[in-house]
């Protein structure tokens, strides 16, 4: 199975190595998310909604092929220049259990949100943990979620067959604090909170906190 690793990369080499794979259509041509803005030219200008800082080493999430240095010379060029900032080929992580985790952070955000939870240093309120806890039994079930997740969603039926997925978002808080075979409990979804309140699919391939493209 491919996998994700994580690739520190200088600024100054991501601005112009995007770029430089968009001449003529060809396998490397470098897809990038919603949170890298290009200019008109096709040079990356900003990365997470802060500028681009040339100075500093960004940490990007992808492929092996991601310095091959036909596609991009810039970005090729600097790890022929820098071989020991290659990273180890066992080091990353299976693209489809990583995007499944990266799928569970973002839905549990859509549902701290939801509760009126816009930074992860808020407390979790009694009510809102009600909201969530549908069956008042002092813990979040996977039929709890799936009943937010619809409210949520706002399509009735459509988590309809999704248990991997739901059982992936149970299964991460289930890291953070107590946690039980019916659900997990407040305080694992509150430490939860605090933990992803900055974290990119980058980092959780790392576990390091860097922003990344």
């Amino acid at each position: 199975a491919k996998q994700i690793l994580v690739v520190p990369v200088p600024g100054s080499v991501l601005r112009v190595g995007l770029r430089e794979t968009f001449g003529a259509p060809n396998p490397g041509w470098m897809q990038y998310d919603d949170e890298v803005e290009l200019d008109d030219d096709g040079y990356v200008v900003s990365i997470g909604k802060q500028p681009l800082d040339p100075e500093r080493v960004y940490k990007v999430a992808t492929i092996v092929d991601f310095w091959r240095k036909r596609d991009a010379p810039s970005i090729g060029q600097y790890f022929e220049d820098h071989p020991e900032k290659l990273p180890e080929p066992d080091s990353g992580r299976p693209v489809h259990a990583l995007l499944l985790t990266f799928f569970a952070m973002q839905l549990w955000t859509r549902i701290w949100k939801e509760l009126g939870l816009n930074s992860g240093d808020e407390s979790i309120e009694p009510e809102a943990f009600k909201a969530l806890d549908a069956d008042g039994d002092g813990v979040v079930s996977k039929e709890d979620l799936k009943q937010k997740l619809q409210q949520v969603s706002g399509f009735e039926h459509v988590f309809e067959g999704m248990d991997v997925l739901v059982d992936n978002m149970l299964g991460e808080i289930a890291k953070f604090g107590p946690s039980s075979k019916g659900g997990v409990s407040e305080e694992a979804i509150q430490a939860a909170a605090k933990h992803w309140s900055s974290r990119s699919l980058a980092s959780l391939v790392s576990d390091e906190e860097e922003a990344s493209p």
